[in-house]
């Protein structure tokens, strides 16, 4: 297609499924560094994959990214994804009905101590995959990955608007330094819809 090692780079590390990059804009990609012509080509091939795939036309596996049906599973696929960020960071993974990945996306950035989220940004790319459920995740930079009471309300609250929208809310996992990492549904704060 064209693209340099450093485009490829880019595209991995923003967009690491197939699924990530269909809602992509041209701009979006030109904006990370992309040649207007790569940003063409790139979203012609996803296009491409989007129409198979909804033809029926691809193997659905080729398509889906990781099961992850336990918070273990979760937190080693999220470490290799986003490292250790010096600032708050929550994201969205959003899942089908089996737990593979359709696609993640980060939802806020926020400094060292907190993040300002709206449910919209949390649930907006979940709709448009048609995902089935979510699992929310953010980060600590203190290192610590207990869950804060204003991590609580707010994960409630994402749960309840989920409800709505019949997309529920699978897990809310908070990582802290290293391999630490809490899982509200194995805190008991959230009930597991695996069950």
């Amino acid at each position: 297609m064209g693209l340099s090692p450093r485009a490829v780079e880019i595209i991995e590390k923003s967009w690491p499924t197939i699924g990530d990059l269909e809602d992509v804009t041209g701009a979006e990609l030109r904006n990370l560094g992309l040649t207007g012509a790569q940003a063409r080509r790139l979203r012609a091939a996803v296009d491409l994959v989007v129409l198979y795939r909804h033809r029926g036309w691809m193997d659905e596996n080729l398509y889906s990214g990781p099961v992850l049906d336990n918070p273990a599973g979760l937190v080693d696929w999220l470490r290799s994804l986003i490292g250790w960020p010096d600032r708050e960071l929550f994201m969205a993974v959003n899942l089908d009905t089996r737990y593979r990945v359709l696609g993640t996306n980060i939802v806020a950035l926020g400094d060292v101590a907190s993040v300002d989220l709206s449910a919209r940004m949390v649930f907006r790319d979940a709709v448009r995959a048609m995902a089935s459920s979510v699992v929310l995740v953010h980060n600590h930079p203190s290192g610590d990955p207990t869950p804060s009471d204003i991590d609580i309300i707010m994960t409630h609250r994402m749960v309840r608007v989920g409800a709505m929208l019949g997309i529920s809310v699978a897990d809310h996992i908070v990582l802290g330094k290293g391999l630490e990492a809490r899982s509200m549904v194995e805190l008991g704060i959230l009930s597991s819809d695996h069950e």
